[in-house]
């Protein structure tokens, strides 16, 4: 008992070990002043006040959330693309603190290491992790979605309920393809 009480400590401290390195591995990327052409028309729309924005995207495609979130976060933090690099990367850590957080909770230390390594592991991830894009949010609103849609049909508990209807929100205003996802996780709750 007392050798596997010692493996589940060890398993505890790696949980935030393997955050904190993927974290701040994701944070080296945003020291580039690199960007391609979608990327250029946030930054231009992100210059535009919120309702201006919101008419801009009226004939766009995409959902506002993710560019007036970010037109917040400039409007605090300055405008720069090392900040809205950060906004991005945030998104990621987000994501991965569902790792240290709900799933460590739910699952273990050791699911929360797997999800963890999982998702630092595909290459995308770091990519999407920096870009002045949707993504990071999407990933981490459409995650959220589908870890409550799981603890909703396994416990059905009202919280994640609520926890779901939020994250589906998230995603169903941040990106097309999110809106996408989080509709199949509510047709599998339902």
């Amino acid at each position: 008992v007392e050798r596997s009480r010692g493996l589940g400590d060890v398993y505890k401290r790696q949980v935030y070990i393997i955050f904190a390195v993927l974290s701040l591995f994701s944070l080296t990327l945003i020291f580039n002043d690199n960007i391609w052409f979608d990327e250029a028309y946030t930054l231009s729309l992100i210059q535009h006040n919120y309702s201006d924005i919101i008419n801009i995207l009226k004939s766009d495609m995409h959902p506002p959330l993710y560019f007036l979130s970010l037109k917040t976060f400039c409007s605090i933090f300055g405008y720069s693309i090392t900040t809205t690099k950060i906004f991005s990367a945030i998104g990621y850590i987000a994501t991965l603190f569902l790792g240290c957080t709900i799933i460590k909770k739910h699952y273990g230390s050791k699911t929360s290491i797997f999800y963890m390594l999982t998702v630092g592991a595909v290459p995308m991830m770091l990519y999407f992790s920096v870009q002045q894009r949707s993504y990071s949010w999407s990933i981490f609103f459409v995650t959220l979605c589908f870890i409550e849609s799981l603890l909703f049909i396994a416990n059905k508990k009202f919280h994640h309920c609520i926890l779901f209807a939020i994250a589906g929100l998230g995603a169903a205003y941040n990106h097309i393809y999110a809106l996408l996802a989080a509709v199949s996780y509510t047709h599998l709750t339902l």
